[in-house]
């Protein structure tokens, strides 16, 4: 009786051993499994929105690699802090400064106008283009903005005396339109304005002054610098009509 109870005692000894053994390598597997989670999350290192994935399931990442964007996982950008990319013709850029107030437009949000300011002229200009850009930064952006979208932007002088934005009616860069590409309704003076796309138009208020003859009124607000216009627009216009440009006219 005695022998058979050593005999159990050491065969269950010898079970135990084995299950300490299992539990053992069971905690090293799940040690080994949550590292390889852990390393296969990828955490961004700025608060933002993808703009675009550069990866995909299956797909390799290296640091060290001759393509440029073998170790880019994804491009992100804050959408608090967008600017604006802007061409302004050489002959009004002389009256750009750091500070100065911009109205900018967008096709995706064609009625809402965006509050900017100008953060930085560029050192050179563009030849071919006959302009000089200006990084203007957004400061009441919407979520529905996205990077590389196209814009127009409204300049306008500095303010001085008080803070804040202050738009003076005679700050704004000199535009002429000719008086047919102006029609006026119960007081109110609109132009068609073709949409980025240049597929589309559509019908903007602006604020107009005599100009230099009685053929051409000057554009106080309301347009820019590079605004495609219909200069002869036909009675059964409607706003979103599709266009085709046939005649790039420069005034």
């Amino acid at each position: 009786m005695v022998l058979a109870a050593g005999s159990r005692r050491e065969q269950g000894q010898a079970r135990l051993s084995v299950r300490q053994a299992m539990v053992a390598h069971a905690r090293n597997e799940l040690a080994r499994a949550q590292l390889n989670l852990e390393r296969m999350r990828i955490r961004a290192p700025v608060s933002g929105v993808i703009q675009r994935l550069m990866a995909a399931p299956g797909g390799k990442k290296m640091l060290a690699s001759d393509m440029t964007d073998s170790h880019v996982v994804a491009l992100i950008f804050d959408p608090e802090k967008l600017q604006a990319r802007i061409d302004v013709p050489l002959e009004e850029a002389s009256k750009l400064e750091i500070g100065q107030p911009v109205k900018v437009r967008t096709g995706l949000l064609s009625q809402r106008t965006f509050e900017g300011e100008v953060t930085r002229i560029v050192g050179e200009a563009d030849l071919q283009r006959n302009t000089l850009q200006v990084k203007v930064r957004i400061l009441d952006p919407d979520p529905a903005l996205r990077p590389d979208m196209l814009c127009r932007g409204e300049f306008f002088a500095k303010p001085t005396g008080s803070s804040g934005v202050q738009h003076s009616e005679g700050g704004g860069l000199d535009l002429f339109l000719p008086a047919k590409a102006v029609l006026t309704q119960d007081g109110q003076s609109r132009v068609w304005r073709v949409s980025a796309d240049r597929k589309h138009v559509e019908l903007v208020e602006v604020k107009v002054m005599e100009g230099r003859d009685t053929n051409h009124l000057r554009i106080v607000s309301g347009l820019v610098p590079g605004d495609p216009v219909v200069l002869d627009p036909p009675p059964e216009l409607k706003a979103g009509s599709r266009i085709r440009i046939i005649q790039n006219q420069k005034l």
